[in-house]
């Protein structure tokens, strides 16, 4: 056949036909027998014969395959090629190709270049590329995949797809059977199946896992992973994974780098990772985290959650079974479950625990904690602590740097502090703080609070129960409780009773009292005393310095005094004075006056 600059061929005859062409060719070949083409240039190629069809050619071939046999093509340039026959198709390019697979009989790519693969066949697909595939299998046959460049892939089939491939690859799996990728660059996937998916990768991911069997993840760089399938979800990552799980089985985790998780599963979740993870726990079952480095984590699931990191968590406990953190690094914790929490850290928690059951916190560094749970709460820290305690069980705190520390629980709530404090009680049970730095504290409880304390306290009593602070600093004292108060202080102490018990003072330095109680008021001081007193019963102080002294009570008010002494008088009631030192006394009261 001598050659043409542009030649149009239709083959309808029984024998074979042979093209050797070096310039486009448009062919179509409807023959009953083989058809080989060898092209030079482009050609735009239709194949609807009956027997095998070869195609080797060295420039863009557009070829739409129909025939009913086999259909082979070696293409060293760019390929678009649509496959409709109901045999097998072959195709071996060493360049970019656009392909097209609807055949009912396997269908296997062997390419070097880009590849634009649509897989409708009703037969195996198999695709080994080494560059770029954009592939789409829609076929009822299994999807082969081996590629060492990025590869675009869609596999809507209904039998396995096992793909692969050492650069990245973008997959979307919507088969009915199992689909298998091992993958050594990013892979970008999304897996829709029904089967089972297992991926071994060793580069990013991208994975979105809906199918309704396992999904099995082996990767070893950053991983985007979503699980929403209805059985086992296994992921070995070693770089960042972006993990969501939304699927009914377990699923296990082991990541060496970041992970972004979502765990929305109704089976266990178990999560191995040394580097960030970021996971949110939905699902009904259990959840293990064991993690070296900060870890995003969000518990929701109504079995346990453990959790062991090494670095910073951040971490919501929602389930309603027990949450065993132990962290070294600093976490971010929120405990709403209905079972116990655990957290031993060894760096700043932000913890909030609003579960039902005991929380246990033992950490060694700044600690933000809110305790909500119905159970007891106890905590152990080295370093600032802000926590709130709502819970209607005991509080217990053992901290040895500062505490933000608000109590609203209804049983007892036990502090103790070496750092400053900053609480506040309005628990319905005891609180008792041990502190040897500043204390902020506020008492709102109705049972008694002690506080000890050995620098400057901030001491708001607002409860319904005795409050006893033995403070060896400044204590700025409010006392707004209806029982006794009773403050022993070796230092400066502001102090402001408001309640409707007794208050004892005893300070040896100077102290800023207001008595507006409805009980009697004794000071015991040993330097200057800025006193008020307001209240209705008897007030007695014994001070051996300067006193700035006003009574306003409706009882009778003794004074001894060996310093200089300040007073005002204007109660309705005697007033007694024995003073050994110049004394400024204004008498304004109804009675005599001594």
């Amino acid at each position: 056949m001598e050659k043409h600059n542009i030649k149009q061929i239709f083959q309808e005859g029984g024998t074979s036909c042979n093209v050797m062409d070096y310039d486009p060719v448009s062919f179509i070949h409807q023959g009953s027998t083989s058809c080989n083409v060898m092209d030079y240039d482009p050609v735009s190629f239709i194949h609807q014969g009956s027997t095998s069809c070869n195609v080797m050619d060295y420039d863009p071939v557009s070829f739409i395959h129909q025939g009913s046999t086999s259909c082979n093509v070696m293409d060293y340039d760019s390929l678009s090629f649509i496959h409709q026959g109901s045999t097998s198709c072959n195709v071996m390019d060493y360049d970019p190709v656009s392909f097209i697979y609807q055949g009912s009989t396997s269908c296997n790519v062997m390419d070097y270049d880009p590849v634009s693969f649509i897989q409708q066949g009703s037969t195996s697909c198999n695709v080994m590329d080494y560059d770029p595939v954009s592939f789409i299998q829609q076929g009822s046959t299994s999807c082969n995949v081996m590629d060492y460049d990025p590869v675009s892939f869609i596999h809507q089939g209904i039998i396995s797809c096992n793909a692969m491939d050492y650069v990245p690859l973008s997959f979307i799996h919507q088969g009915s059977t199992s689909c298998n990728v091992m993958d050594y660059d990013p892979v970008s996937f999304i897996y829709q199946g029904s089967t089972s998916c297992n991926v071994m990768d060793y580069d990013p991911v991208s994975f979105i896992q809906q199918g309704s069997t396992s999904c099995n993840v082996m990767d070893y760089d950053p991983v985007s992973f979503i699980h929403q399938g209805s059985t086992s979800c296994n992921v070995m990552d070693y770089d960042p994974v972006s993990f969501i799980h939304q699927g009914s089985t377990s699923c296990n985790v082991m990541d060496y780098d970041p992970v972004s998780f979502i765990h929305q599963g109704s089976t266990s979740c178990n999560v191995m990772d040394y580097d960030s993870l970021s996971c949110i726990h939905q699902g009904s079952t259990s959840c293990n985290v064991m993690d070296y480095d900060p870890v995003s984590f969000i518990h929701q699931g109504s079995t346990s959650c453990n959790v062991m990191d090494y670095d910073p968590v951040s971490f919501i406990h929602q389930g309603s079974t027990s949450c065993n953190v132990m962290d070294y690094d600093p976490v971010s914790f929120i405990h709403q479950g209905s079972t116990s929490c655990n957290v031993m850290d060894y760096d700043p928690v932000s913890f909030i625990h609003q579960g039902s059951t005991s929380c246990n916190v033992m950490d060694y560094d700044s600690l933000s904690f809110i305790h909500q749970g119905s159970t007891s709460c106890n905590v152990m820290d080295y370093d600032p602590v802000s926590f709130i305690y709502q819970g209607s069980t005991s509080c217990n705190v053992m901290d040895y740097d500062p505490v933000s520390f608000i109590q609203q629980g209804s049983t007892s709530c036990n502090v103790m502090d070496y750092d400053p404090v900053s609480f506040i009680q309005q628990g319905s049970t005891s609180c008792n703080v041990m502190d040897y730095d500043p204390v902020s504290f506020i008492h709102q409880g109705i049972i008694s609070c002690n506080a000890m304390d050995y620098v400057p306290l901030s001491f708001i009593h607002q409860g319904s129960t005795s409050c006893n602070v033995m403070d060896y600093d400044p204590v700025s004292f409010i006392y707004q409780g209806s029982t006794s108060c009773n403050v022993m202080d070796y230092d400066p102490v502001s102090f402001i009773q408001q309640g409707s018990t007794s208050c004892n003072v005893m300070d040896y330095d100077p102290v800023s009292f207001i008595h507006q109680g409805s009980t009697s008021c004794n000071v015991m001081d040993y330097d200057p005393v800025s006193f008020i007193h307001q209240g209705s019963t008897s007030c007695n102080v014994m001070d051996y310095d300067p006193v700035s002294f006003i009574h306003q009570g409706s009882t009778s008010c003794n004074v001894m005094d060996y310093d200089s002494l300040s007073c005002i008088h204007q109660g309705s009631t005697s007033c007694n004075v024995r003073d050994y030192d110049p004394v400024s006394f204004i008498h304004q009261g109804s009675i005599s006056c001594i």
